[in-house]
């Protein structure tokens, strides 16, 4: 049962997070810009660039998603139209580009539910990159919970380095 709460609660996550439709293309094909505010994280040895849109939510970029685990961004487009995703969440994953004022083309926006999947489901074919990057997020939860309980205090430098060693 915990199980089944669980992907529920990853199915809702995803549906409140999709893309509202004020980032939707309007009809003549010409796309909001929005302003967002862009910061890079660091997964290990690996780094990505997210966006926060103005209703606070987060957006990485499927070029980056995918380039993240050496994959083509087309993997991540059949991945968002797929069977498994769509009876995992209830239905397909197909956005509209984002424009991000100060960029010269829009991006294609994954929330971090949907990149977390895309990356556990090439981690349980056998990627190793994508394996890598799972198990550094879950290892980084873990430690942040278990050093909160503790009253243990890390900078975030001591908590990448920690990450790193398992991309190696």
């Amino acid at each position: 049962m915990a199980a089944t709460v669980h992907l529920m609660d990853i199915r809702q996550n995803l549906l409140r997070h999709r893309l509202s439709p004020r980032v939707t293309p309007m009809p003549e094909q010409i796309q909001p810009t929005f302003k967002v505010e862009r910061r890079s994280i660091q997964i290990g040895d690996i780094s990505l660039e997210v966006a926060m849109l103005p209703d606070g939510s987060y957006r990485l970029s499927q070029t980056e998603v995918a380039g993240a685990i050496d994959k083509q961004e087309s993997s991540i487009r059949s991945f968002r139209g797929s069977k498994w995703l769509k009876s995992l969440v209830g239905k397909a994953f197909q956005s509209a580009g984002l424009a991000i004022e100060g960029s010269n083309k829009p991006i294609a926006p994954v929330s971090l539910e949907l990149a977390a999947l895309y990356w556990q489901k090439w981690a349980s074919v056998g990627n190793s990159k994508a394996l890598a990057l799972v198990v550094a997020l879950i290892k980084r939860s873990l430690y942040d919970r278990a050093n909160e309980v503790f009253g243990v205090k890390c900078t975030e430098a001591e908590r990448s380095s920690q990450l790193t060693a398992i991309f190696r």
